[in-house]
């Protein structure tokens, strides 16, 4: 039988050492043992401090206006190089240790980098708000002109074109307010009625807006204001707004008799604005299908055949429908060899009299301009 043997490597202790201080000792040498007994003072390779990455600017937010630039870098100190990559809008933008930094619109932005330094990884980001520039921003839109529409309720709006702006202009913004002037301040409070892309070309805009389709309120005042933005998202500058009394409809009727009071039936009666037309009824009535504004005098006439026609001074509205009576003089005939049966004409031809004094021969009756009814 053969028989496994073990070499034990015996430790002394020196004689007269307390218990507590040989326990110190034996683990001493068995430190030693165990270590190979190395005295070297070298730390031996790959002990060299680990690699360190650097951001500069190190606050990460910044404030720029639109029109300046700003420097952003990563560095380190280590001899091996740094490799990065500058992110903004989760795209790759560049790859060199610096990155210069253009606005690309008023908001904020964000600019994110990732450096390598051998195994070193290390990610940095900042959020960069983007300031309007005074110096930069568009041109006011000039020439605002705010005025009622041809229908009731209508509203007609239009400006000037922008010209040297900065950078290129994207669209005219028309808003509106029944809560009081529009300001820069309230400007996003108000209610967008159109976005209008500029046209190269076009000297002036206008749009006309509705109570239908653009929630105009009749007799209502209003405020409206244009402003210009550019593709940096840069609006124009707002001195002041538009007031404005939304107009109101209204009906325009009334009844026609001849010179005895009686009613008239068949009578075209016809409006000075708006080319509308109405036939009386048999008692003599007529009305306007189409309301007017309330800003409107409207002068009526007739068409007769019977009766010598005229155009009514202007009438105005006074309530939500206005009445008028019209009363039609009767013509009276003569036969055909005098004026064509026309008393009137033949009334004016031959009772004016136009006198020289002194030279009969220059006086000579004359006819009046007008009629004298």
């Amino acid at each position: 039988m053969k028989i496994e043997t073990q070499k034990i490597t015996r430790i002394s202790v020196p004689s007269g050492l307390n218990p507590a201080r040989s326990i110190i000792v034996i683990l001493i040498l068995l430190l030693q043992v165990v270590a190979g007994c190395s005295s070297s003072t070298d730390p031996g390779p790959g002990n060299d401090p680990p690699a360190t990455i650097g951001f500069s600017p190190i606050g990460q937010g910044q404030v720029l206006k639109l029109s300046e630039t700003m420097d952003f870098s990563a560095t380190t100190s280590s001899s091996a190089g740094i490799s990065v990559k500058w992110y903004r809008g989760g795209e790759v933008v560049g790859q060199d240790p610096a990155y210069t930094f253009v606005p690309a619109a008023v908001g904020r932005d964000t600019l994110e980098v990732s450096a390598f330094v051998g195994a070193v990884r290390d990610t940095y980001h900042w959020v960069v708000t983007v300031q309007e520039d005074v110096s930069v921003i568009p041109p006011e839109v000039p020439g605002v002109v705010v005025e009622a529409g041809q229908e009731p309720a209508d509203v007609d709006v239009s400006w000037a074109r922008v010209s040297n702006a900065t950078f290129p202009l994207v669209e005219y913004i028309v808003a509106m307010s029944y809560d009081g002037p529009i300001s820069e301040a309230n400007w996003d409070q108000a209610t967008v009625l159109e976005r209008v892309p500029p046209v190269p070309s076009q000297l002036r805009y206008r749009f006309t807006f509705t109570e239908d389709l653009d929630g105009m309120l009749p007799g209502e005042q209003a405020w409206f204001a244009v402003r210009v933005l550019d593709d940096k998202d840069q609006l124009s500058p707002l001195k002041f707004s538009i007031p404005h009394d939304i107009t109101w409809p209204w009906y325009l009727g009334g009844y026609v008799y001849d010179d005895a009071g009686l009613p008239l039936l068949g009578v075209i009666v016809y409006a000075s604005e708006g080319d509308q037309s109405s036939n009386t009824d048999g008692s003599g009535f007529f009305l306007f299908e189409n309301p007017f504004r309330n800003i409107d005098g409207i002068r009526v006439g007739t068409t007769s055949s019977s009766w010598y026609d005229f155009v009514i001074p202007p009438v105005t509205v006074n309530q939500d429908t206005t009445y008028t009576d019209i009363t039609l003089i009767t013509r009276y005939g003569l036969d055909d060899v005098c004026y064509g049966s026309d008393f009137l004409e033949f009334l004016r031809d031959v009772s004016w009299n136009h006198e020289v004094a002194g030279k009969p021969d220059e006086s000579r009756l004359l006819k009046w301009a007008q009629y004298p009814i």
